[in-house]
């Protein structure tokens, strides 16, 4: 069986599309650069979605080789597969975000945090809201509700017997 260890993976995701990308942009190469971004914007994709799937990845046989093989499949000028997943399926994806309010409500939101910064109240309200999402997936009161549980005291405890004495 053929293994293939994440370095390996790797090199062959990171340091090659890395070196290619660079020598696109410096050779104004626009055809070759639209491959490396389509690429680069794909793995991204590949990997922020196989980090939580991991542990269930771990059970498909051959699964380091499947990946090697889909990562050469989106690099190589052969296939051209990330211009080709770019093209079927992300780029109306992204034109869609882009053009809904959600995007145009962030922009705002981050152009407000370049020039005035936060103030102590939305970041009380911040971290309070924060407070509330991680008890909820705790599934216990925030802290502050919290009370002391009550103290159980045995019968056995409580009297004494004729023996103790």
């Amino acid at each position: 069986m053929l293994f293939l260890p994440s370095f390996v993976i790797a090199l062959a995701g990171l340091v090659y599309p890395a070196f290619c990308s660079s020598k696109a942009l410096q050779e104004k190469d626009t055809e070759t650069a639209t491959q490396w971004l389509a690429y680069w914007i794909i793995y991204t994709a590949f990997t922020t979605m196989e980090a939580p799937l991991s542990s269930l990845l771990y059970f498909i046989p051959l699964y380091p080789e499947l990946k090697m093989c889909f990562i050469l499949w989106l690099q190589l000028p052969y296939f051209q597969g990330a211009t080709w997943l770019y093209k079927m399926y992300l780029e109306k994806f992204i034109g869609d975000a882009a053009a809904s309010e959600l995007m145009d409500q962030m922009k705002k939101a981050a152009e407000q945090l370049k020039t005035k910064g936060l103030d102590a109240e939305q970041i009380r309200a911040a971290t309070e809201w924060a407070k509330a999402k991680v008890a909820s997936l705790q599934k216990k009161p925030p802290v502050d509700e919290q009370k002391d549980p009550p103290v159980e005291v045995k019968k056995e405890d409580a009297v004494e017997t004729s023996k103790d004495k």
